[in-house]
């Protein structure tokens, strides 16, 4: 219990390591240190430790989390921490201001996540990356229950904390997620960030009218094979190459009209076939 730091793969690939619990002063935890160890299948994390460091439990069966007083005083989790691992359901602490790259992607039992209202404020790389059955995330209050908003399963409601999805870079890539609510305060839509989520049948915006969205990047919601209509919100002056390409139900992407949107540029970000591009 006089520990308060492990080393970088302290324990990587040990196959018969059982371990559950962390002990209260060990204030920090090397990268990838219980990588790969297959025993582990749950942790209970201190007050003392406030980051989960990259690749810390990548590759263990971890199916439960406990972060005691709820999380308050973890600040970060690294990329790939919780990648591979055997959770279905996941909530981030509140504290947490963004979700590291690839931190729970690869898992293949993963159906739910829950973040804060007033949580993370952007996501990653390959956050949530090919965990196949991913289709659900929904926002909590102060008090940890489920907010009156999110009343649809098999929906991704982001946080109304949520600004920037620049770098979330095939954040949800091959996931089962039906719906997706954007939030008004949200500016950027990664690359790829729905690429390949065949499943999703609507993108809609908390109120499109209200919407501080700016860019959306290339191949953004490529391979949305349900989607049948979009609007673009007012604000937005950038829509990336392939934006909607193989979208085959897509029928028409309305234009915002306060802006020259030339015929080439609808052409390259819509890219699916001579289907409608509205203005209104």
């Amino acid at each position: 219990d006089n520990v308060t730091a492990i080393g970088d793969y302290a324990f990587r690939d040990d196959t018969v390591l059982e371990i559950s619990s962390l002990h209260e002063g060990l204030v920090s935890i090397g990268t990838g240190v219980f990588q790969n160890c297959e025993a582990i299948t749950s942790m209970n994390i201190p007050t003392t430790i406030t980051s989960i460091s990259k690749n810390a439990f990548d590759g263990t069966n971890m199916s439960s989390i406990n972060f005691a007083n709820n999380g308050s005083y973890i600040t970060s989790i690294a990329d790939y921490a919780f990648r591979n691992t055997q959770f279905v359901e996941f909530t981030f602490p509140k504290s947490i201001s963004e979700i590291g790259s690839y931190v729970l992607a690869d898992s293949d039992l993963l159906e739910r996540v829950y973040m804060y209202e007033d949580g993370p404020f952007k996501i990653n790389e390959g956050a949530f990356a090919d965990s196949e059955k991913f289709h659900s995330l929904k926002t909590l209050n102060d008090n940890g229950e489920v907010t009156s908003r999110c009343s649809d399963d098999d929906t991704l409601y982001l946080p109304e904390s949520m600004v920037r999805c620049d770098s979330a870079d095939y954040a949800f890539r091959n996931t089962k997620i039906k719906h997706v609510i954007f939030p008004n305060s949200l500016k950027s839509i990664g690359t790829g960030m729905f690429n390949n989520c065949a499943e999703i049948e609507e993108f809609s915006f908390v109120d499109v009218n209200k919407s501080v969205l700016r860019t959306i990047e290339d191949k953004a919601f490529m391979g949305c094979d349900k989607i049948t209509e979009f609007y673009i919100p007012d604000l937005v002056y950038s829509v990336g190459v392939s934006a909607f390409a193989s979208c085959h139900e897509l029928l028409t992407v309305h234009f915002p009209d306060n802006r020259l949107w030339t015929a080439e540029q609808t052409k390259v970000a819509t890219d699916y076939g001579n289907r409608s591009k509205e203005r209104r």
